[in-house]
């Protein structure tokens, strides 16, 4: 759903289907912003997130975490771990890009997801 509100207001956008997937796609394409789910397959968006941030190469990427866990995650445990934002479900559409726009991530930059 938030993919097609990045790619409506410019943004090219890549997604994966898992949290390997998108470490892989981290790796190889580089973006300028990954936007992640906590509840992934497979590898969970926390897990991803950590993986993210050891890794040299995809260190420095900024990481957008949406979640509807509420009670199973705190803004800080999530910040602990790298991230640079953290969005709660449900969301307006303009604070996921207003999130964006804080990284200078500016329309026609990639954006994995």
């Amino acid at each position: 759903m938030y993919a097609l509100q990045l790619e409506r207001a410019g943004y090219a956008v890549m997604s994966t289907r898992d949290g390997e997937a998108a470490l892989r796609a981290a790796r190889t394409f580089q973006p300028s912003a990954i936007v992640i789910e906590v509840r992934l397959a497979g590898l969970d968006g926390m897990d991803t997130l950590r993986r993210l941030k050891e890794d040299p190469s995809t260190s420095s990427i900024p990481v957008i975490v949406l979640t509807a866990s509420v009670f199973q995650l705190t803004e800080g445990e999530v910040k602990a771990a790298g991230a640079a934002a953290l969005l709660w479900k449900p969301y307006y559409p303009a604070d996921l890009l207003t999130a964006l726009q804080q990284f200078n991530r500016a329309p026609d930059t990639n954006a994995t997801t």
